[in-house]
C-alpha cells in the first residue's frame, strides 16, 4: 500500500518525515503534504521550506497546498460557516467552545484531495495516510469511517513519545521546530500566546477586535482581550529562550522504546482496534492492550497476596 504523510511542521510530523528519510520506518512514506491555512507562524513555513529542500535530496517530494486563507475567510463567513472553534456566550452567561472543523477543511479534506489527485486511490485501491501523533497522544487518535484513506500512526506504532522526538532530533543534529498551530487559534495556552511576536500579538489583537464586532464570538474562554495576558509577555519569552539554549545541550530523554502507562479501562483506547487503521497500527495497539491486561492481572496478583498477609 502506498504511504502519504499528513505534515504539519512541528516536533512530531517532522520527525517521522526525517525517520522515514533515513530508513527508520518500515514502509517509508513516498510523499508528505503540507495543506497551509496562510496563518501559520513564520517558523512553521520556515521549517517546511528546509524540510522540502532536505527530502528531495532523497528524492521524496513535499507538496505544498493552500484551500484558503482560514484568518480571512473567518472574518468573511456567516456566524453559522465559521470553522474556527471561538468561545461564546450561553444563554446561561457561561463560556462554551464552538464546533471545531478548521482542521478537517484546511487540512484533512485538502490532503486527501491532494492523495487522490497524486494516486487516483479510491476504496478498491487504497492508501495509508500517516498522522504524527506520538505515543502519549493516543487517545488523539480519531475515528476513521474511510475505506480509501487509511490511517497509519507510525510514532505510536513505535512507541515514541513527544519527548522522545527531541532526542532523536538532538541526537542527530536536527533542529528542534516550534509548535504547528495557526497564529489566532483559541486552543492556544496562555504560555503559547506569549512566545508570539509582537507583530504576531499586535494581528491577534485586531483578529480578536474583528471577530466580535461581527458578533462571531472570542479568542479566550474568559473573553478577555490578548493584551491582558500580553503584560509579562517579553520577561517570559527572555525567560523561555534562555531555558530553550540550555535544554538543547542537556536534554536526558529516555529511550523511545519504552511503554506509556495507559488504562486498558479507557473506552477511548480499546475502540481504536476496532477502527479502520493500518494493520501496523492496529497490532502496535493489540500490543499495548495486551501488556496493559498483564499490568492489571499483575496488580490483582499484588492486592490478592497484601490481603491475604493482612489477614
Amino acid at each position: 500500500m502506498r504511504q502519504f504523510l499528513s505534515l504539519g511542521g512541528g516536533v512530531q510530523s517532522t520527525t517521522l518525515l526525517l525517520m522515514s528519510l533515513h530508513g527508520e520506518i518500515e514502509n517509508p512514506c513516498e510523499a508528505a503534504i503540507f495543506s497551509d491555512p496562510e496563518w501559520e507562524r513564520k517558523s512553521t513555513y520556515e521549517n517546511i521550506e528546509w524540510l522540502t529542500e532536505y527530502a528531495a535530496e532523497f528524492n521524496v517530494p513535499v507538496y505544498k497546498i493552500q484551500p484558503g486563507n482560514i484568518k480571512e475567510q473567518a472574518l468573511s463567513a456567516d456566524k453559522t460557516e465559521v470553522s474556527i472553534p471561538f468561545f461564546v456566550k450561553t444563554t446561561s452567561k457561561k463560556s462554551a467552545m464552538l464546533s471545531r472543523q478548521c482542521t478537517n477543511k484546511y487540512k484533512i479534506q485538502p490532503t486527501h484531495k491532494k492523495i487522490k489527485e497524486l494516486t487516483g486511490c479510491d476504496h478498491k485501491n487504497p492508501v495509508n495516510n500517516w498522522i504524527g501523533f506520538s505515543f502519549d497522544e493516543i487517545s488523539r487518535m480519531g475515528s476513521n469511517n474511510s475505506k480509501t484513506f487509511i490511517k497509519r500512526y507510525p510514532l505510536i506504532e513505535k512507541r515514541i513519545r513527544s519527548q522522545d522526538c527531541h532526542t532523536w532530533l538532538n541526537k542527530n543534529g536536527f533542529k528542534i521546530p516550534e509548535k504547528s498551530s495557526c497564529i489566532g487559534c483559541p486552543m492556544r495556552s496562555n504560555p503559547s500566546w506569549r512566545l508570539l511576536s509582537d507583530t504576531e500579538i499586535e494581528e491577534v489583537r485586531q483578529f480578536e477586535v474583528d471577530i466580535q464586532a461581527k458578533g462571531i464570538g472570542y479568542r479566550s474562554p474568559n473573553h478577555k482581550p490578548i493584551n491582558t495576558i500580553n503584560n509579562s509577555y517579553h520577561c517570559f519569552k527572555t525567560h523561555n529562550s534562555k531555558h530553550s539554549q540550555q535544554s538543547n545541550t542537556t536534554i536526558t530523554h529516555p529511550t523511545y522504546t519504552q511503554p506509556v502507562n495507559l488504562s486498558i479501562q479507557d473506552p477511548s483506547i480499546k475502540e481504536k482496534g476496532n477502527r479502520n487503521l493500518c494493520s501496523k497500527t492496529k497490532n502496535a495497539l493489540a500490543g499495548v492492550l495486551h501488556e496493559q491486561n498483564k499490568i492489571q492481572e499483575n496488580n490483582a496478583d499484588i492486592l490478592t497476596s497484601l490481603n491475604h498477609n493482612t489477614l
